[in-house]
C-alpha cells in the first residue's frame, strides 16, 4: 500500500481533520508525508498498528522542527512496517 492509499484510507476511516496535507511528488519530497491533527494523534497511530493493512510496527525515528516564525514546535514521527 503506498502513501496515497494510507492517507486516502485514514481521511476516510477516520474523517474529516485527522489527516491532512499528503506530500508524495517523488520530483520534490525525498520521503512521502502528510500532516496528522495533534488532538488524533493517538486514533491515527492507534489505526496505522493495530490495521492488518497498515500494520505499522517500528518508530524509526522522532523529531522535533521548530517553526519560529508560526511560534510552534512541529514533531514528525518516521513509521516503518517490518510486515508489508
Amino acid at each position: 500500500m503506498d502513501t496515497k492509499a494510507i492517507f486516502e484510507a485514514l481521511a476516510e476511516e477516520l474523517g474529516e481533520g485527522a489527516v491532512s496535507e499528503l506530500h508524495d511528488n517523488p520530483a520534490k519530497d525525498k520521503d512521502p508525508w502528510f500532516v496528522v491533527a495533534g488532538e488524533r494523534l493517538v486514533e491515527v497511530a492507534t489505526k496505522l498498528k493495530s490495521d492488518p493493512r497498515f500494520s505499522f510496527d517500528w518508530l524509526e525515528c522522532l523529531s522535533g522542527v521548530d517553526h519560529p516564525t508560526e511560534k510552534k514546535i512541529k514533531i514528525v514521527y518516521h513509521l516503518f512496517s517490518y510486515s508489508l
